[in-house]
């Protein structure tokens, strides 16, 4: 009987390796990260290439050092009192952050990009600023100043130097965007990194 018993087990580890489901696996560099993207099943391949592109859009779009992205285009335009046009997606990250600064007064806001600036953040410079660099840069730090309408798809900062970087939110918006696109290219099972 142990032997009976050995046999089909061992029968069960050797055919196991062939009943593995197909999938496709991607890595790929957006958001200044290394981002992984898994599917399982026969439309793994498309469902990682939808993923990707979800990504990929949204960084062209949030990117604060790519000056032909959205947010950049914000950012050079604050002060001088003209909504800059932005996908419908970029105005729902915008309102959402304004909305968590909103209940968290102090410990959150997106327009953080002078302070981040600078310390050097941004670059591979990093330092401790002098204190009138700081409190220069912390000044434009509000983002109640920053105007969003979701419905026309615009947004604007009020005085010139304010900066929004939606570091701590793009990400996580990427990937809810990646889910949903996985889904929408017949995608059930995923694993995102």
């Amino acid at each position: 009987m142990k032997q009976r018993i050995s046999f089909l087990l061992a029968c069960v580890f050797l055919c196991l390796p062939g009943c593995r489901a197909s999938g496709a696996e991607q890595t790929f560099f957006a958001m200044d990260t290394v981002m992984s993207v898994q599917v399982s099943g026969r439309r793994g391949p498309q469902a990682v290439a939808a993923a990707r592109e979800a990504v990929e859009r949204l960084d062209g779009l949030l990117s604060r050092t790519d000056s032909d992205s959205q947010i950049a285009r914000l950012n050079t335009a604050a002060g001088d009192g003209a909504a800059v046009a932005v996908d419908p997606d970029v105005a729902e990250l915008l309102a959402f952050s304004q909305e968590i600064a909103r209940q968290l007064p102090g410990d959150f806001d997106i327009t953080i990009a002078p302070v981040m600036d600078a310390w050097g953040f941004t670059t591979e410079e990093r330092h401790v600023p002098a204190p009138d660099a700081l409190a220069a840069a912390m000044a434009l730090v509000d983002s109640a100043e920053l105007s969003v309408d979701t419905e026309a798809s615009a947004a604007s900062l009020a005085h010139a130097g304010m900066e929004v970087d939606l570091g701590a939110v793009a990400k996580g918006f990427a990937a809810r965007e990646a889910e949903a696109a996985i889904r929408d290219a017949g995608g059930t099972s995923a694993m995102l990194d």
